[in-house]
């Protein structure tokens, strides 16, 4: 008699690689398991309990530290807007600028004078009409002999 192959049997695939490992052996191990397991039997060790505070304590010390970390921004804005102050005081004391305002205080600048004067030369080599203007000479305003008679009826027939 010959036999049949079953259904089931059809459809397993022929093992292409015979296994390699004896049967007793270990298969390698599970990488996201730890390597050693604590026996089911055992106790597992007792965390430290350390001190436990209470919930109205713990909110009281976040209150606090939120009011801190407030109160820490608002004093570094204010701080930079004290440099900024300093910065701009310092460009307008040079005297060699039109408005101070168009030397902006670069991010990191310190604030001693020579830095400043710096930052000023820079600026003016490459926009020399930011200079403050003097004006010298005679420019015909508000110059020479005041009129010393002046009568509305002669200022009236001039300008007939």
């Amino acid at each position: 008699m010959t036999e049949q192959p079953t259904e089931p049997d059809l459809e397993q695939p022929a093992d292409p690689e015979p296994d390699l490992e004896p049967e007793g052996a270990d298969p390698e191990p599970d990488l996201e398991q730890p390597a050693d397991p604590e026996p089911e039997g055992a106790d597992p060790e007792p965390e430290d309990e350390g001190e436990t505070f209470t919930r109205d304590y713990v909110h009281e010390i976040r209150r606090e530290a939120a009011r801190y970390r407030t109160r820490a921004a608002e004093a570094e804005t204010e701080a930079e807007t004290l440099r900024d102050a300093l910065w701009t005081a310092r460009v307008a004391a040079t005297g060699r600028l039109m408005d101070p305002a168009d030397l902006p205080r670069p991010e990191g600048a310190d604030l001693e004078p020579e830095t400043v004067a710096a930052a000023v030369d820079a600026l003016l080599e490459q926009r020399p009409h930011y200079g403050r203007r003097r004006i010298t000479g005679r420019i015909g305003q508000g110059e020479g002999v005041p009129p010393t008679d002046v009568s509305l009826s002669g200022l009236l027939r001039s300008n007939t």
